[in-house]
């Protein structure tokens, strides 16, 4: 179970792409993942992945509609301030007008994903 200090909260960050920067997108993915990756191995995310636009018909490939995170920070601003250094960031992709960070606790979880 995930246990959390005092001061720390749980934030589910969602971040939607601005459409037509799927190009972008793939060219700075690796970069992206590459400057996440430690801010994941010292725990300010947790889970992070694409999430996709609702598929047309069962099989449809699906089509990325932005990203979202679960962090773990004593403020959302903490977590702002990093995203916002983000190559999704910098580069435009992520569509800051429609990003969304909400409290979040997590009730029930499993080790492994999957």
């Amino acid at each position: 179970m995930t246990t959390l200090s005092a001061k720390k909260l749980e934030w589910l960050v969602i971040l939607p792409d601005i459409p037509g920067t799927s190009d972008t997108w793939l060219s700075v993915r690796g970069e992206h993942l590459s400057a996440m990756k430690p801010h994941f191995d010292a725990g300010l995310f947790r889970l992070g992945g694409a999430y996709f636009h609702p598929q047309e018909e069962a099989g449809a490939p699906l089509q990325i509609r932005g990203s979202m995170l679960i962090a773990c920070a004593e403020s959302k601003e903490e977590v702002v301030e990093v995203l916002k250094r983000d190559v999704f960031t910098t580069s435009g992709v992520w569509d800051w007008n429609k990003v969304e960070i909400y409290p979040f606790r997590t009730a029930l979880t499993r080790e492994g994903g999957g």
